[in-house]
């Protein structure tokens, strides 16, 4: 499976107007691959990626994880009604948590890459790319996970990319519940502490305002550990 950059029509086809345009591999690799994805995420202001890429029978292309899933038979690749659905990252640690090797390591074999080291597994292939000019383009984003050494703190493209695979894979991405719900949960939540607590002495009051918190806090862990919310 093979990316495909989606850049500017300045530098793609100089002379073309605006617009994007797709870059796909070189002859020699796009005719022997299997499928093509683009690349491209979309993180926010923060730099953080949260999002998988949306997908629908218009794009050009799917997202780079997604091409990747439908070539393994990932479920939900196959029905139509979810490919355009929202889906948010679920990322399994902080940079690094997924097991990398460094080029040179790849190419010879030692005992931190044996025989048969790549046998039945999903390899992603890209760099670590550091730049150092504000208007340079970058492939490494923060991450939800804050962490204080300074080459932690943010995780490669090809990481991103091999997470949302895992995800689509294993069908484990984060859900997030519509608007509506959202509302009314916070309206019962401040109607069933406000007026709860309200015929609560002092005293009670600090014990069971603590109480709540704990049960909150317990209840929003446990719909994340079991349904991803």
């Amino acid at each position: 499976i093979l990316a495909a950059d989606r850049v500017p029509a300045s530098e793609s086809e100089p002379g073309i107007g605006n617009g994007d345009r797709y870059l796909r591999p070189f002859d020699l690799l796009d005719t022997a691959a299997a499928d093509v994805g683009t690349a491209e995420m979309l993180p926010e202001d923060d730099l953080i990626i949260r999002q998988h890429l949306p997908f629908s029978t218009n794009d050009t292309y799917p997202s780079l994880s997604w091409a990747a899933a439908r070539f393994l038979g990932a479920p939900v690749t196959r029905d139509e009604k979810q490919w355009n659905r929202t889906r948010w990252i679920y990322y399994y640690g902080p940079d690094k948590t997924i097991p990398f090797i460094s080029y040179y390591q790849a190419l010879e074999e030692s005992a931190t890459v044996p025989a048969g080291y790549f046998s039945n597994k999903l390899v992603f292939v890209g760099s670590r790319i550091f730049t150092v000019g504000f208007a340079d383009r970058k492939d490494a984003y923060s991450t939800p996970y804050r962490v204080q050494e300074n080459e932690n703190k943010f995780m490669p493209g090809v990481e991103i990319q091999a997470t949302q695979v895992l995800n689509l894979v294993h069908g484990d991405w984060l859900n997030r519940s519509s608007n509506d719900v959202e509302r009314l949960v916070f309206v019962l939540t401040g109607i069933l502490f406000g007026a709860g607590l309200v015929y609560s002495r002092p005293f009670p009051t600090v014990g069971w305002g603590i109480l709540s918190a704990g049960a909150v806090a317990f209840i929003n862990y446990s719909i994340f550990v079991r349904f991803h919310y």
